[in-house]
């Protein structure tokens, strides 16, 4: 395992768009070294030739750093806006909001409508979406 998938549940791949899911990201355990998996995980898969990048929060609560919330602004504008999110949380949301961050990002209610939003239908795959 490397050091990245620690941070990582999931990723998929969807119509060559990749859907990112992580682990718990309050896990104390990740705090400090948070910003360093997330940077290298979202490396790992820009590397491959995607349509894009979604970020599935799963509605799961986390504190959004700054250092986090400049990192995806970095990827978002490298990946050529093709980094979408996803099911985040109303808290989080709240966040994003509050510091004009969320117009900054694209952000869906949901996967579904993320993978819509790189301009196609979507193939439905085995679990619900």
């Amino acid at each position: 395992m490397t050091n990245h998938e620690s941070l990582l549940r999931e990723v998929e791949e969807i119509n060559s768009i990749y859907v990112v899911r992580f682990c718990d990201l309050r896990d104390p355990a990740l705090h400090n070294s948070k910003s360093v998996l997330l940077e290298s995980a979202l490396a790992s898969i820009a590397e491959r030739q995607s349509r894009g990048i979604v970020l599935d929060y799963e509605d799961r609560y986390f504190t959004p750093s700054a250092t986090i919330l400049t990192l995806l602004a970095r990827f978002h504008r490298g990946l050529d806006w093709k980094l979408k999110m996803c099911s985040i949380h109303a808290e989080v949301q709240k966040h994003l909001n509050r510091n004009g961050l969320a117009e900054m990002f694209s952000i869906y209610p949901n996967l579904r409508a993320a993978l819509e939003g790189f301009g196609d239908d979507v193939a439905t795959t085995q679990q619900e979406l």
